[in-house]
C-alpha cells in the first residue's frame, strides 16, 4: 500500500512515517504543506490519502474537493483526527471519506488499520455493484 499523510503536526508526521516503515508492504509520503500534497497527488499514485481533519488555515472540505478533482479515480481518503465525537466523525464521512482513525492511534497497527478500512470499502462497493447488477 502506498499512502500520503497530510498533517500540520510534525511529530505525527514522524510517527506515521515510522509506523509505515515497520510494515514491509507499505510506504508513506508525509507533508504538512497542502500545496505540496496536491502536487504529489497529481504526480504520483497513492492507494490512500490519510488526512488530518483540522489543519490551521485550511478548509478540509475544500482540500478534499481538490484531491478528488486531481484524478478521474482519486484514492480513498481516511481521516486521522482527534475529533472523537460520533457526530464529528459522521460529518467527516459526509465529505466522502472511507474511514476515520482517531488520535491517539496505535502506531504498530496503523498500516493494518488503514488496509482494513480500504478492504471494507472495496467489499462494500463490490456488494453494491452486485446488487445493482441483479
Amino acid at each position: 500500500m502506498r499512502a500520503l499523510y497530510i498533517d500540520d503536526e510534525k511529530i505525527l508526521l514522524e510517527l506515521v512515517s515510522i509506523s509505515f516503515d515497520m510494515d514491509v508492504e507499505s510506504t508513506v509520503r508525509v507533508t504538512s504543506d497542502v500545496n505540496e500534497a496536491i502536487r504529489l497527488i497529481r504526480d504520483e499514485e497513492f492507494d490512500v490519502i490519510l488526512l488530518d481533519a483540522v489543519i490551521p488555515g485550511v478548509c478540509v472540505e475544500d482540500l478534499v474537493a481538490q484531491i478528488k478533482a486531481t484524478s478521474s479515480n482519486p484514492p480513498p481518503i481516511i481521516y486521522i483526527t482527534g475529533l472523537a465525537l460520533e457526530r464529528q466523525q459522521a460529518s467527516l464521512m459526509e465529505t466522502g471519506a472511507v474511514g476515520v482513525i482517531t488520535k491517539p492511534f496505535d502506531p504498530f497497527r496503523l498500516p493494518q488499520r488503514v488496509s482494513q478500512l480500504i478492504e471494507a470499502t472495496l467489499a462494500s462497493d463490490d456488494a453494491q455493484d452486485a446488487a445493482q447488477a441483479a
